[in-house]
């Protein structure tokens, strides 16, 4: 066939989408495929690893049929690219070309990629990609469904624009999709780290760059550290994990991709004795009746959208990097720990690298945001409190069995090797915290969502039915810490804003997607 075709790749589309078609045919054109894989020639005397040329068709087809230059284009094209759409999947003239292309006997040789302006879901918030496909995907008229028409999704949370047409030319040249996106992440990443080189010597090259060495460093290392290796992570599997910064840098957390659902979010009326200590409880009139803790209700079903969050708590090494490279007010918290409440007794080992950073208040976890979205150039924010329990629970589906934890109705244990496995009171008190990722991870893959440290999210304390503030006194602390006892790895706490004489409170951090 490269023998004969004039045309890498024909494009057919609906005109309602001709917008994303032509922003396709200038990317499919402008892109050199890596020498580095081989020689692809997609036409006998095309040019040498480039997709070139593309037809792309500007005029309304006859009525009736597709007409003869149509035939005669499609017949000369090495290979078929259908952009997908609920306008496409209504469209005669699409389903046509792709049933003439198959006729020809290469059914293999048609690609699909949805495009960016169609919807995530239809009216009724239901998934709208089956929508997007033309009759003739769905039924036999490509031989046997021998195509697989979800291969590229340039949609916003799917692939993205940039990872979906590089599907496609993966396809084109016979490469899996990861060869051709890596390396062009590579490449950028390249082109990144020159560009920071330049503006950086430009920079020093200044009068006083020395006595601005203070706004330079951060600048430095921002476009060195971290943009070039940001991951728009649009193209990930719930369960993936990304870095924003060099892979297995202590630079910056590792990122777990957690998946859209629903959940129930707080206790039934009817749920089991929650209180810490009934007499302090009492005291401050927020025991419920049969010995619930009234602000855990009510219970109401919430619907969240897929978003990051860190694998771990922000350790000790992860905010020593924010420190190093200008953010974080330059604070290192107290290098004390306390063995329990009241005693003085130092916790050796407490602030080591891959421990959970305590000391911290709110307003710390704030700057310590604020700073890793200014060094990366995406936004990075603490999670919302439903958004952590949520990731606490483990589970997308608001119909599935509730438990206690994560693993289950199981008391944890401090074993590392068990399931219900967590840093909580049953350890030794001498211990401390423990090295983040120490006991087993839950379903999502996030580790210490129970125990450990005293996680802060961004609410304000009340409860659930209060409306949302932003402006409060005390913050809402889930989780638990390796001090608590049972109740208290799932209880609500708080503390002040402000407030950073506790060793057991530190923080997580979300991305949105």
């Amino acid at each position: 066939m490269a023998d004969e075709a004039r045309y890498a790749a024909f494009i057919s589309y609906s005109s309602k989408d001709a917008p994303f078609a032509k922003r396709l045919h200038r990317a499919l054109e402008a892109y050199g495929v890596p020498s580095s894989l081989g020689d692809f020639r997609l036409i006998a005397n095309g040019k040498r690893n480039r997709i070139y040329p593309v037809f792309r068709d500007r005029e309304e087809l006859a009525a009736g049929h597709l007409g003869d230059a149509i035939e005669n284009n499609l017949r000369a094209s090495s290979a078929l690219i259908v952009v997908c759409s609920p306008n496409a999947a209504l469209s005669p003239w699409v389903q046509k070309e792709i049933e003439f292309f198959a006729s020809l006997g290469r059914a293999d040789r048609v690609f699909a990629i949805i495009s960016d302006a169609a919807p995530l879901t239809d009216d009724a918030g239901a998934d709208a990609t089956r929508s997007c496909f033309p009759p003739t995907f769905l039924g036999d008229a490509l031989a046997g469904d021998k195509l697989e028409p979800l291969a590229a999704d340039a949609r916003k949370g799917k692939d993205g624009f940039r990872n979906a047409w590089l599907k496609i030319v993966a396809g084109l040249i016979g490469v899996s999709p990861g060869q051709l996106i890596d390396r062009d992440k590579k490449r950028r990443q390249t082109r990144a780290l020159s560009a920071a080189a330049f503006w950086i010597i430009l920079a020093l090259a200044g009068a006083g760059a020395y006595s601005q060495r203070v706004t330079l460093e951060p600048l430095v290392a921002s476009w060195t550290k971290y943009r070039p290796y940001v991951d728009t992570a649009a193209a990930l599997a719930p369960g993936a994990t990304f870095q924003d910064c060099r892979d297995g840098a202590a630079d910056c957390p590792l990122m777990v991709v957690v998946p859209e659902g629903s959940f129930l979010m707080g206790s039934p009326e009817d749920a089991p004795d929650h209180a810490l200590n009934h007499a302090v409880l009492d005291a401050f009139s927020i025991r419920g009746f049969e010995g619930r803790i009234s602000d855990e209700s009510p219970q109401r079903e919430i619907t969240l959208q897929r978003y990051a969050v860190s694998a771990h708590e922000i350790t000790f090494a992860e905010w020593n990097a924010c420190v190093a490279n200008g953010g974080c007010d330059g604070y290192r918290p107290q290098r004390a720990g306390w063995q329990n409440l009241g005693d003085s007794t130092f916790i050796e080992g407490w602030d080591g690298a891959n421990r959970p950073v305590g000391h911290i208040s709110f307003e710390d976890a704030q700057r310590y945001v604020a700073w890793l979205s200014r060094m990366t150039g995406v936004t990075y924010r603490l999670l919302s409190e439903a958004e952590w329990e949520y990731a606490a629970r483990g589970s997308n589906a608001a119909g599935a069995p509730r438990s206690r934890f994560s693993w289950g109705d199981e008391a944890p244990v401090c074993e590392p090797s068990a399931p219900n496995g967590a840093a909580q009171s049953t350890c030794p008190s001498s211990h401390g915290s423990w090295d983040v990722g120490s006991f087993p991870a839950n379903a999502f893959g996030l580790y210490d969502m129970h125990g450990n440290a005293h996680e802060f999210v961004d609410d304000c304390y009340a409860p659930y039915d209060a409306p949302r503030s932003d402006v409060c006194e005390r913050i809402v602390l889930r989780g638990g810490s390796w001090y608590s006892d049972l109740p208290g790895l799932t209880a609500r706490d708080s503390e002040k804003r402000d407030y950073r004489g506790s060793v057991e409170m530190g923080f997580r951090v979300a991305r949105s997607l």
